[in-house]
């Protein structure tokens, strides 16, 4: 230590990492002969902040002379040296660095793996196989590009999902959702535990990708989360995973205090098409919030039950206006005469109960509805006489009797022509004054007496 000056090895004797760091600040100052020493030696201090300022300054005064301390510095026990390491190394872009900052991306650290891609980006390199490919990717938070080269990311993007900072989290659990590898499934399941909520909902949305038991256990249990998001995605992801086993425990949401987790159970329910679902949905019809009524009209598009055509009839007449043009949209779908149908007579009960809401909107599109659907209606017959009856036989009767007239046969007209003359139904004269010219003399006798039992004179003899 013969290289410092009397001052400055009586305050390196100071165990208090205050001292040390003003001495660092004064050699910097003042650039003092023999500082890159001094700074060298202080380099492996005990105090981690003592460690990190002299290797930030190190370079300074050494410049590449002190790249095997940096780059030994990298595997420092403290993340944060680590980090100071690498970025007073990178300010060297000396390529002899490269091996130390590749073996850099796979620090536990996510600091220091982005200051080690940075670097290697600065000095050209590339990866030169999928490890590193991965590793450099994971590193600069480029998470889809390392899951896309397939299994071989599982483990470090695992790694990398037990990072501290739960910000460097948030994309990972989608990442893995795209390998298709039923390995992702029980890792995706335990991120279901993770501290952060937002960690929760994105392994919830991303375990969508995979379908069975493995997957449904974890999800299940997460309906229940403390967090309405999580809630709301488990919904969401069960209901795309399509295992009807899941409606009763998805339809427990319906009575959720948060709307979007109340929506996101009527959408799973729409989709899981299980027994009874439109009987669970057509209460919700009546939801306080109108997102969820309008994705309750939506879901029950979806069914053919006949109940669902009832609820799309119903909701014609929602006090909010997307609603009911959700339903006028999905009821020409499903029947474009819904008004001629039965679910529209058995929706008139609630209808007419809508009439009577204090809401306007509401009690004018019940108006409405109830008026298209009474248009529709048949209307009453009314009750035919006896006389009626008998008149419309008489004249069917007649109208028979006349088309025989022109038969060829002689016994059927003149059994015809007798026949008009005992019904005396004045409108058949023209047909038989027809006949006061049949080829027939007795057809012609016939009908001159039939004439004059009607009271008419034939128009020729």
């Amino acid at each position: 230590m013969l290289f410092m000056n009397w001052w400055t090895r009586l305050r390196l004797r100071f165990k208090k990492p205050k001292a040390k760091l003003q001495i660092i600040a004064d050699l910097i100052y003042r650039e003092t002969p023999g500082a890159a020493k001094t700074i060298r030696f202080l380099a492996s201090d005990n105090d981690r902040d003592v460690r990190r300022a002299a290797l930030l300054s190190l370079g300074k005064f050494e410049g590449k002379a002190a790249l095997s301390v940096l780059t030994s510095a990298l595997t420092d026990t403290e993340p944060e040296v680590r980090g100071s390491a690498a970025n007073a190394l990178a300010r060297l872009h000396d390529p002899q660095s490269i091996p130390s900052f590749v073996q850099a991306l796979d620090d536990s650290d996510a600091t220091v793996r982005g200051s080690a891609a940075h670097a290697l980006t600065g000095l050209g390199w590339k990866p030169r196989d999928d490890k590193e490919t991965i590793a450099y990717s994971i590193a600069t938070g480029d998470y889809e590009e390392a899951a896309a080269i397939g299994t071989a990311a599982i483990q470090p993007l695992t790694v990398a999902l037990k990072d501290p900072n739960s910000s460097n989290r948030l994309k990972i659990p989608e990442a893995l959702g795209q390998i298709e590898d039923q390995q992702v499934v029980k890792i995706l399941a335990e991120a279901l535990k993770d501290a952060n909520q937002m960690v929760r909902l994105k392994a919830a949305e991303a375990l969508g990708n995979f379908k069975g038991e493995q997957a449904i256990g974890p999800l299940v249990r997460s309906l229940r989360d403390d967090f309405a998001g999580v809630r709301a995605a488990t919904a969401g992801t069960l209901g795309k995973i399509g295992d009807q086993r899941c409606v009763e425990r998805v339809a427990e949401l319906l009575d959720d205090s948060h709307w979007e987790v109340r929506k996101a159970a009527v959408k799973a329910l729409g989709r899981l098409r299980g027994e009874r679902v439109v009987e669970r949905l057509r209460p919700m019809l009546a939801d306080a919030d109108h997102d969820v009524r309008q994705t309750v009209v939506e879901a029950l598009g979806r069914s053919r039950d006949a109940g669902a055509l009832e609820g799309l009839i119903v909701a014609l007449a929602d006090a909010h206006e997307s609603v009911r043009q959700a339903a006028e949209k999905t009821i020409q779908k499903a029947d474009p005469q819904w008004w001629l149908t039965d679910a529209a007579r058995q929706a008139v009960p609630e209808l007419e109960k809508a009439q009577k809401s204090r809401d306007h909107w509401k009690q004018q599109s019940a108006n409405r509805v109830l008026a298209k659907i009474n248009d529709a209606a048949p209307a009453e017959p009314k009750p035919v006489s006896a006389t009626e009856t008998f008149r419309k036989r008489e004249h069917a009767a007649v109208e028979t009797l006349v088309e025989i007239l022109g038969d060829r046969d002689r016994d059927l007209r003149l059994a015809a022509v007798e026949a008009l003359a005992r019904i005396g139904d004045g409108a058949v004269s023209k047909s038989l004054v027809a006949l006061l010219k049949d080829s027939d003399r007795w057809v012609r006798a016939a009908a001159s007496q039939a004439l004059a039992k009607l009271g008419l004179q034939p128009a020729s003899a």
